[in-house]
This record gives C-alpha cells, sequence and structure tokens, in this order.
C-alpha cells in the first residue's frame, strides 16, 4: 500500500470489521453485507482489464469505484460505453493509446457522508476523450463532489479531453491534480472546446489544444 494510495483513503480494514472472523463456512462469509458504496470501503476493483491491441468496445457498461477501467497496452477504443467510477477508474500504461467517443463518465459516488473528489483519469499512455458527458450518478443514494478530470501516474501521461459535454458541479475549476510528485503541468494534458450549460468550460490547470 502506498502513501499515494493511503492519501486517497483506502484502508487496511481487519476480517474482525467485516465480521468474517465469526464466520464458520464460506457461506457465511458471503453472506454479510458490506457496504461497498461507502468511502472507507472503496478499493481497486477492476471491471475490465484489456491487454489486447485494436479492441473496440461498443455500447457497454463499466462499474467500479476506484480503477474500474484498465486500458493496458495498445490501441483500444471505446464507442458510447458508461464507465461510472470514483477514483482514477481509467487509466493504462506507456504504450495504451485508448479512445473514448461518446461515452457516458459518471461519478458513481457514495453512500455514506464521507465524501472526496474523484479523479477519472490516471494515465501513462495517450487517452483521448471525444464528445464524452461527464456526469453525477442519478442513483439519488450516491452522492459526489466535483471532481479532476485526470491526474499524471506517469510524466509520459497525456490526455485531452475534446468537445466534452459537462454537467454543472460536476468537474472542479482546477481541472487536474498531481500524482507522485508529477503535477499537470509537467505532462501532456489539454483540453479544446468542451461545454458546460452552453458555456465553452475551461478549467485551470490544463493546456489549451491551440
Amino acid at each position: 500500500m502506498t502513501e499515494s494510495e493511503i492519501s486517497d483513503g483506502i484502508e487496511k480494514i481487519s476480517s474482525e470489521e467485516y465480521g468474517q472472523s465469526k464466520c464458520e463456512t464460506n457461506e457465511d462469509r458471503l453472506s454479510i453485507e458490506i457496504k461497498v458504496g461507502e468511502y472507507h470501503n472503496k478499493e481497486r476493483a477492476a471491471a475490465l482489464v484489456c491487454e489486447a491491441d485494436n479492441s473496440v468496445f461498443v455500447n457497454c457498461n463499466f462499474k467500479s469505484s476506484q480503477d474500474t477501467l484498465y486500458a493496458g497496452h495498445g490501441k483500444q477504443r471505446f464507442i458510447c460505453c458508461n464507465i461510472y467510477g470514483n477514483v482514477d477508474y481509467i487509466f493504462g500504461e506507456e504504450d495504451a493509446r485508448a479512445d473514448f467517443i461518446k461515452c457516458n463518465l459518471i461519478w458513481l459516488g457514495y453512500t455514506g457522508k464521507e465524501l472526496s473528489p474523484g479523479i477519472i483519469c490516471a494515465p501513462k499512455g495517450i487517452f483521448l476523450f471525444y464528445k464524452c458527458m461527464i456526469e453525477k450518478n442519478k442513483d439519488k443514494n450516491y452522492k459526489s463532489l466535483p471532481g479532476y478530470l485526470a491526474r499524471p501516474w506517469r510524466a509520459s501521461g497525456a490526455v485531452l479531453f475534446y468537445k466534452c459535454d459537462i454537467e454543472e458541479n460536476t468537474v472542479c475549476k482546477e481541472g487536474f491534480t498531481q500524482m507522485n510528485k508529477v503535477t499537470p503541468e509537467e505532462a501532456a494534458f489539454f483540453e479544446h472546446e468542451n461545454i458546460c450549460n452552453g458555456k465553452i468550460f475551461i478549467t485551470k490547470r490544463g493546456n489549451s489544444l491551440f
């Protein structure tokens, strides 16, 4: 467990806290209700791990809290998909070239009282988000704060949000944040012609494409 993960809110939770220590069978353990929607229970859980080159996903749903979609290596394209998450929920390696076209990027949110701003993606490679919708979870049991578009997993990370539609109060004014002592200004983080409430949305820390 790294310092960055601890600062993100990842906690070591023992089996006693889950009540598993009192279970005698696997059936007993599986019957325990763990409130995975609460902030302190969030942990990395990929809904998709893709390491195949020239992969295409159309009209798919991917739902988790942290590290939802791992676009690991090669060229990948996601078209009209729904992708839910809270922290770095889209990520990949240095040689990943992933395009997200007309996808819905949805803050999953949390069910408890504790909230924290999320981050859509943490690239090492190159990600393009074109005509995507950034929005809140429509399930009223889940709440979220305005979050960040991206943070650099490594300085090699590059991202462009282009002509995306941003729901009000879903993205904070800074737009981008740092990770592993790498700032957004050190990475190739770009934005161009994104819209919020019918007006051009420009963040404080994103780079203009032109």
